[in-house]
């Protein structure tokens, strides 16, 4: 029970407990608040209270309703906290695909919907979209919208990858605050319920050229990734030819929202200046983002930098508390908590 495969996304109820999704296992994994394993809900299928393969993110609704995205079935798989099945919502990607959910630990929860574009559109038209999710994992509304990234493209046959293409980055906090930006320039606008802009976060940034050991560190975990799913060579090598690459690293990899409406930015850390053991066993999933951190506080003022602990990718900021990934030194995944200490 304490084991995971893939640790996908994990989410923090507000007693403490722990609830984790094992994509590899397509189940969710709940701890008490101090660690000891309670349960198991889900598990592999196409059934009532099942999910499906592909599964990333779990997110906790109002009214303690876990919500489980299950793009393989179509559909928004829904639980009470305890594990008791609810009726499931289905997922309509007619408007686009919901490809990132986060929650604020609060009760709500976003998704970024991406749309298909159209054979007349050109990628400049196209608009992301923050929608906030009922606890039913129905729609309620968009917050707010934004230029799509350049990373992966749908249109055609087969999708298109462009890596290290300028991509929006958000988050949102407890009180409703969205943060957004896109990474090619460290500028992020600070959002007040409602979509009103309340000010705009900037940090001096120097673009650095993508290398060719950026470009084949990032191919060979793609590759290797594919190939580990079962991937045919023909499918690898169709696959391969529709992976284009940026020319600039991004100036940050993702935003979190932190206590006290602060802001955490994370830097990237780069694969050329990884070792060449490390680059060997590289995860962009959760190797990009370096250990250091920017924090800004609710003005929007500079704090300074945070450290994070060696091989820890954080997920979630729950209070004074980030809930993250850890890895091994052989790659064995565990679930993590470290306090952030004000002083």
């Amino acid at each position: 029970e304490y084991t995971f495969g893939a640790i996908g996304w994990l989410d923090v109820g507000a007693d403490g407990r722990i609830y984790v999704l094992d994509s590899q296992a397509q189940h969710v994994a709940v701890f008490s608040a101090g660690g000891r394993y309670e349960r198991t809900i889900g598990g592999p299928g196409a059934g009532p209270g099942k999910i499906g393969r592909g599964a990333v993110f779990v997110c906790l609704a109002a009214g303690d309703t876990l919500l489980v995205p299950d793009l393989a079935n179509r559909r928004v798989d829904r639980y009470t906290a305890s594990g008791t099945v609810l009726p499931s919502a289905p997922l309509h990607l007619e408007a686009g695909v919901p490809f990132i959910w986060r929650s604020a630990g609060s009760g709500i929860v976003v998704v970024q919907v991406r749309p298909i574009p159209r054979a007349a559109s050109t990628p400049a038209q196209a608009r992301d979209a923050l929608v906030r999710v009922a606890p039913s994992g129905a729609t309620a509304g968009t917050l707010l919208t934004f230029p799509s990234g350049g990373s992966l493209r749908l249109a055609g046959e087969a999708p298109e990858f462009r890596l290290y293409a300028p991509e929006p980055a958000w988050a949102i906090g407890g009180d409703g605050t969205l943060y957004e930006g896109v990474n090619s320039e460290y500028r992020i606008g600070v959002y007040a319920r409602g979509g009103r802009l309340q000010r705009v976060i900037t940090r001096p940034f120097s673009r650095k050229p993508v290398t060719e050991t950026d470009r084949q560190t990032m191919l060979s975990f793609l590759m290797r990734s594919w190939r580990d799913a079962g991937t045919t060579p023909e499918v690898l090598e169709r696959l391969r030819s529709v992976v284009r690459f940026g020319d600039y690293l991004p100036a940050y990899t993702a935003l979190q929202a932190g206590p006290d409406g602060m802001l955490w930015v994370p830097h990237l850390q780069p694969a050329s200046q990884l070792s060449a053991a490390e680059q060997e066993s590289y995860n962009p999933l959760e190797d990009a983002g370096g250990r250091d951190w920017d924090v800004f506080d609710r003005d929007g003022r500079y704090l300074g930098g945070v450290t994070m602990p060696a091989r820890f990718t954080p997920r979630v900021f729950r209070g004074d508390r980030i809930y993250g990934v850890w890895r091994n030194d052989v790659g064995v995944p565990y679930v993590m908590r470290v306090v952030i200490e004000k002083r």
